[in-house]
Formats: C-alpha cells, structure tokens, sequence
C-alpha cells in the first residue's frame, strides 16, 4: 500500500510538471534583445518599417523600442568629422603653390531622414570649423618673392647714394 501511495504521488507530481495549454509563455530573451535598438552617444537614428517606409521621428541617444522584423533603426553618427583637402592653385600672376585645408563637419540631424532618401546629393552638412593647415609655395614663387624683398630693400639704398653722390 505503501507503494502504491509512492506512486500515486510521483504520478500526480509527473502531471504537475506537464505544460498546460493554457498557460500563457514568456517571450524569449533574443526576442526581447531584438525588440530593444540603442542609439550611442553622438548617434541618431531614423525609424523604418516594412509598410510606411521611414519615419520623420528622430530617435536620440538612449534605448528605443522597436517591433522586430517590422522595424529597423538607422543609425547615423552625428559627431563632427574633419576633412583634409589640399590642392595646388594659381596666384594671379601664374605662380603656383600648395593650399592644405582642414573643415570640421557633420550633417545636420534634422534632415537625416532626406539625406538618406537622396543618398546625400543635396549634402546638408553644417560646418563647424575651417582652418588653414597648409601653405607652400613653389621655387620659382619663393625664388621671385625673394628678389621683390631685395629689390626693395636696395631701392632706399640706391637713393641714399645718389644723395650722398650730391
């Protein structure tokens, strides 16, 4: 008797541990993982989903909510980038050198969602500092510049002597 009560007990315990139906499941981590977008600092991000297409809301640094397959973020990095460019020019009297220039820019974050439309062709860049990095002449500039130097320079000499010569 003893041990059909044993068994009676293991088989209500067996039936406890059996999944009801009707019990409702918790979500999945990787569903909630993937439910989840972030958004780093010196980021925003444009929301886009299946059916609309993109969202005009921009979305800031922080966590943001999102439905899974149905939406996914873009994120663009906002912070200020610099751009060397450094090209050889004229002077007007044909003279050449070297310029070298250094812009700090970054694209404006209220129209993200545009440029991504566009593909950046209208570029709706702010530019947060220009600087002249680089100035070189060629020898044949510095060369003339030189001379013009000495040229004045011997100039108020050359009157001193003919004073003198008086």
């Amino acid at each position: 008797m003893a041990e059909q009560g044993n068994e009676a007990k293991e088989q209500e315990l067996d039936c406890s541990l059996e999944p009801e139906h009707s019990r409702m499941e918790l979500p999945k981590p990787c569903s909630l993982v993937s439910s989840l977008v972030t958004v780093d600092a010196g980021h925003r991000a444009i929301m886009s989903n299946r059916i609309c297409g993109l969202s005009e809301e921009l979305y800031k640094e922080g966590l943001h909510f999102r439905v899974p397959w149905f939406q996914y973020p873009i994120v663009y990095d906002i912070r200020a980038r610099p751009n060397q460019i450094r090209s050889p020019t004229g002077s007007m009297d044909l003279q050449m050198f070297n310029i070298g220039l250094r812009v700090l820019s970054r694209p404006d974050p209220n129209h993200l969602t545009k440029i991504y439309r566009t593909r950046a062709l209208d570029f709706n860049l702010i530019v947060d500092d220009f600087s002249l990095t680089e100035l070189t002449f060629s020898p044949q500039y510095s060369v003339a510049v030189e001379a013009k130097q000495v040229a004045a320079q011997e100039a108020p000499r050359a009157s001193f002597v003919v004073e003198r010569a008086k």
